[in-house]
């Protein structure tokens, strides 16, 4: 729940202006493309009512809004699930047709991470899911919303920190990200670069096309963000070791 406002208070502390995900630009590639393609697919297909079954002209009045819908069968099993998944890999996709219509590779890391937070400034971020996505309590909207991006970029399913080889779900860091972007201010290429090299701390960045100091371009000042990553995760699996330090 926690990372529903990592975002905003991340903005805060840096004293930016509250925009929105369309304010995103993918890394620098050559080129960089910003988020309006993949609001542009989204909408549409929101429009056209193409994300969820469920159809709100013939939704009985007083259901949505309340624990009726975000907290029963129609939301948790059918609506949230649906309207996530669908709006994410839709977005996606648009982002990396983008990018290869400005002549540049899909590096797919961008596209998901903004396809996931698109999908996530229109669907309940709170909600959980059903148990057919996993214990109930422990799958969320957020996660849903990652498997479509996951799914249209055809990322992998795990990620590992490097020396470390913590395994995380590529479906939730996907997912989190996006909830936590949807909330962050405006930020430059420069800092869509910076987040992309913090990637590289994973050893599947050469993949996803995330950092490249990941390799195999390999510049030395991407290695100021890329290995930060293990260097905490080694520190906090080590605690005692930096007491005092």
């Amino acid at each position: 729940m926690a990372n529903r406002k990592l975002g905003t208070m991340a903005r805060m502390h840096a004293g930016a202006c509250k925009t929105s995900g369309i304010a995103l630009v993918t890394n620098k590639f050559t080129h960089r493309i910003p988020a309006f393609p993949a609001y542009k697919a989204v909408y549409e297909e929101l429009l056209n009512k193409k994300l969820t079954k469920v159809d709100g002209a013939v939704l009985p009045p007083f259901i949505a809004g309340g624990a009726i819908y975000g907290h029963s069968a129609l939301g948790e099993d059918i609506n949230i699930p649906e309207l996530a998944k669908n709006a994410a890999k839709i977005g996606t996709e648009a982002m990396m047709k983008a990018m290869e219509g400005a002549g540049i590779t899909p590096y797919p890391l961008w596209p998901a991470l903004i396809g996931a937070t698109v999908a996530m400034e229109i669907v309940h971020p709170d909600a959980f899911l059903g148990e057919e996505y996993g214990v109930f309590g422990s799958v969320d909207s957020a996660y849903l919303a990652g498997l479509g991006a996951v799914e249209a970029a055809n990322l992998p399913k795990k990620l590992h920190v490097r020396g470390t080889r913590e395994e995380f779900d590529t479906a939730k860091v996907i997912g989190d990200f996006g909830l936590i972007l949807k909330d962050i201010g405006g930020p430059s290429v420069i800092g869509s670069m910076a987040l992309n090299e913090i990637f590289a701390g994973f050893e599947e960045s050469p993949i996803i096309g995330a950092g490249f100091s990941g390799g195999p371009v390999n510049p030395p000042l991407g290695h100021l963000c890329g290995d930060v990553v293990p260097a905490l995760r080694l520190m906090m699996k080590y605690n005692d070791l930096y007491k005092g330090c």
